[in-house]
Parts: C-alpha cells; structure tokens; sequence
C-alpha cells in the first residue's frame, strides 16, 4: 500500500515538472513569465525593424523548400498587401533557410523562418535574406499581436 502511494506521489511530481516545463504554472508566476518574454519581444521586434531593408506584409504565391541537395536556402515570392519598411513593391522574392526552435516562451522562437502556400505572413529581409517570418492570419497568437508588431516595423510604438 505504502509503495503504492510512493509510486503514485513520484508520478505525480514528475507530471507537475513536465507540465510546469511548458507553462503550466500558477497564473502570477506565468504573468510575471508572459511580462518578461513580451519585454523582449518588443525588444527583438525593435532591433529586427532597425537591421531589416525591407519589412511588408504578404500572401505567399510562390515557394521553393530547402531540399536534401541544396539545403541552404529555398525562395519565396510574396505578393505584397503592406510595405512597412523599404521600397514599396506588389510583389517581393527572397531567400529563405528553414529555421525552427521549439521553445515555450515566444522570444526563444522570434527568428523562426517557415513559410506555408498561400499563407499569409510578415516578412523581415535584410540583404536579400528572410531573418524572420511570422503568420500574420488567424493562426496568429500569443503576447506580441500583429497590430503591435506592425506598429513599430513601421517607425512608431507598439498599441
């Protein structure tokens, strides 16, 4: 009986640190997390508009993914709904390398480079080269929202 309760208890403790891992805490402590992580959200997204030469707004149209042969880059071509930064153009191309990281707090993920067919997305170029995508349509969630985001890629402060 005794072993039976040691086991469910170790069971137990090992799930709260698995589930507490990726943001299962209690709601002060994941306040205090989600605070932090948007200040450097804002942050990254100030730094990543000051080094971009191109930031817009588009619907994928065309799409080449990085293959085993040429892993290093693939090409996308945007048409573009909204330029936030650099020369306005209907549609724009650039390169692109597949870039994941799966982390729970969003600013360990904010260079993530991916693209879907047809997705829309806000792009960050610099010198020809995505440095980061995000999907800017309903898929879109979590601390920093497209509105904030857009309003300082285009110069002014975050809503």
């Amino acid at each position: 009986m005794k072993a039976r309760a040691l086991l469910s208890m170790a069971a137990l403790l090992l799930a709260a640190q698995t589930a507490v891992a990726c943001g299962t805490r209690l709601p002060a402590v994941q306040a205090q997390i989600d605070a932090a992580d948007l200040a450097e959200l804002l942050e990254l997204t100030r730094v990543a508009t000051q080094e971009a030469d191109a930031i817009f707004i588009g619907t994928v149209t065309a799409l080449v993914h990085p293959t085993i042969d040429q892993p290093e880059r693939g090409s996308v071509r945007l048409a573009v709904e909204q330029t936030l930064k650099g020369d306005p153009s209907p549609v724009q191309a650039a390169r692109w390398k597949t870039q994941f990281t799966f982390a729970c707090r969003q600013s360990a993920s904010f260079h993530d480079v991916g693209f879907r067919a047809g997705g829309r997305f806000i792009v960050y170029v610099r010198h020809g080269e995505v440095t980061r995508s995000a999907a800017a349509d309903h898929l879109r969630s979590g601390l920093l929202g497209l509105d904030q985001e857009r309003a300082i890629a285009a110069g002014g402060d975050p809503i």
